[in-house]
């Protein structure tokens, strides 16, 4: 695959200036974490702020789609511009 060739991987066709976004390693590591950690989080905000616990266990199942979506975007923005 051109996306995980060693030649790219800290720079782009623009003479070898680092890229501008997020590492795909590191959005993929941010994207499984959150909704982790909220979920581990859960009982501990649900005491601190009654009534977020509902709340946010129905948000976190979300999260990790919509993360990825974004990714997905700024993949396809940069290869559109290159």
């Amino acid at each position: 695959m051109s996306c995980c060739d060693q030649n790219h991987e800290n720079s782009n066709n623009n003479g070898g200036k680092p890229r501008k976004h997020m590492p795909h390693w590191l959005h993929m590591i941010l994207c499984c974490g959150i909704p982790v950690v909220l979920l581990l989080l859960l009982p501990y905000i649900g005491r601190l702020i009654p009534g977020s616990g509902g709340f946010l266990a129905s948000v976190i199942p979300f999260i990790c789609p919509l993360m990825m979506g974004f990714m997905l975007l700024n993949m396809f923005r940069s290869k559109k511009n290159n």
